[in-house]
């Protein structure tokens, strides 16, 4: 059977979420119909291989020697002949042309991403061969707001200190056009990854099953600083005090940036193992 002819489109997230169709043209070899597949006229029964296009060859192994069998070479596999004068004027004697085929999909909403659709004996032709398929697989592009994970969307959204505090209100255009508004619940405070659930606004399902669900994830920006008067109206409005003036000793802790974060925690790492395996190895020593 000859291989497989496997190709890739590449879909937006709002053609998978709506569903679309495709057109694919495929150039694939076909037996010529001029010759039919044969290369000419008059062909000739090879002497080589007698006319089963297969010959005995002997390989040398090492001390040993193999028989292997192998296309015959004087016929190229085919069992026959053509002299030049009858090769044919159309595929020149390779038996095939180029052939264009037209393949149309038509993808369901919410179909997965890696679905393949085969078509089956539609792969490149070549004589004394079954034809194999032509496979066409749907691969998800990425999208900048929603994440597909299986029948579910995620939803990454920043919010300010206030909107964390008070209430949030957030607009986006959805995969299928429309304008998606999403609130937060009023007086509910939202703590940095917290995670809202949108029932029903994933991805659509198959048989007239539910859609998924849509996922918000949250974080919370906090400013990098608050001046004094600000400091004032917000110990305020929160019911606190102010700090009370520093003790004479008291230390001032300073904030990393986060090239040091990222290097005490490697510190931290590296140390970590360093003791685990001095510890493994003390062990080893006392068992010994």
């Amino acid at each position: 059977m000859t291989p497989d002819s496997s190709y890739e489109i590449e879909l937006s997230l709002e053609e998978i979420y709506t569903g679309t169709s495709r057109s694919v043209v495929f150039t694939r070899e076909a037996l010529c119909k001029e010759c039919k597949g044969i290369g000419g006229h008059d062909q000739r029964r090879c002497g080589k291989c007698d006319g089963t296009g297969r010959v005995i060859v002997m390989q040398q192994m090492g001390v040993f020697v193999q028989q292997m069998e192998a296309p015959c070479q004087a016929c190229n596999g085919r069992g026959y002949k053509i002299e030049a004068k009858n090769v044919c004027k159309v595929c020149k004697g390779k038996c095939t042309c180029k052939q264009k085929k037209t393949f149309s999909i038509d993808v369901e909403p919410g179909l997965e991403n890696g679905s393949e659709f085969r078509f089956r004996g539609q792969a490149d032709e070549a004589p004394g061969h079954d034809t194999g398929d032509v496979v066409i697989a749907v691969k998800e592009k990425s999208h900048k707001v929603f994440q597909r994970v299986k029948e579910n969307l995620l939803m990454k959204k920043n919010v300010t200190l206030a909107e964390a505090l008070c209430g949030f209100e957030i607009s986006t255009t959805f995969l299928d056009g429309s304008d998606l508004v999403i609130r937060s619940t009023p007086g509910q405070v939202v703590k940095p990854g917290d995670i809202m659930v949108i029932p029903g606004k994933g991805m659509p399902r198959r048989q007239g099953q539910r859609p998924g669900d849509l996922f918000l994830v949250l974080e919370v920006d906090f400013p990098s600083t608050i001046g004094t008067d600000e400091q004032g109206k917000l110990l305020e409005a929160l019911g606190s005090k102010p700090l009370p003036p520093a003790p004479p000793l008291a230390e001032v802790g300073k904030k990393l940036t986060p090239q040091q974060v990222n290097n005490l925690r490697r510190r931290v790492s590296q140390a970590s193992q360093q003791a685990q395996a001095n510890n493994e190895q003390s062990q080893t020593c006392v068992h010994q």
